[in-house]
């Protein structure tokens, strides 16, 4: 008599840990998508005057408004030139800091204003609703990796 003990199941878990593995050692693909949905929260920031999360910002003097719109310009809190929102219009946008790696990303405005501009009015604020809507993403490049190894 013997007794025969297979594993045969083990190979398929072993394809889920490799395809997560892989995922954990390039999450590039999640990243570019968490790099895209802080563009479109930083365009919203802009385009509500700051008032995501709470608060506005301050609005500008009526002098200053005037002077805007007798230039031609964007009477829009923010958006006098356009160059600083239209760095965050989209990736790789004009003046834009884009670096998008398999663990990081930074973004940003190579203008030398976007800094104060910031300071000032904060652009780049993101909720903690917008930063569990980033994590998602991440945590569903994973599950995705893991349900591809089969089972």
């Amino acid at each position: 008599m013997r007794i025969i003990i297979n594993s045969k199941g083990f190979g398929r878990v072993d394809l889920k840990f490799t395809r997560l593995s892989e995922a954990a050692i390039d999450a590039r693909p999640a990243m570019i998508e968490v790099a895209k949905l802080m563009l479109e929260i930083i365009r919203k920031n802009f385009e509500s005057g700051g008032r995501r999360g709470g608060g506005s910002w301050a609005q500008d003097s009526a002098a200053w408004t005037e002077r805007k719109i007798e230039e031609g310009m964007d009477p829009r809190v923010g958006f006098y030139t356009g160059r600083l929102y239209g760095s965050f219009a989209r990736p790789r946008a004009k003046n834009q800091i884009w670096d998008v790696g398999p663990h990081h990303i930074v973004l940003g405005s190579r203008l030398p204003y976007a800094r104060t501009a910031d300071k000032h009015r904060p652009y780049m604020k993101f909720t903690q609703t917008d930063r569990l809507a980033m994590r998602g993403i991440i945590k569903e490049y994973f599950k995705l990796a893991w349900r591809e190894g089969g089972l």
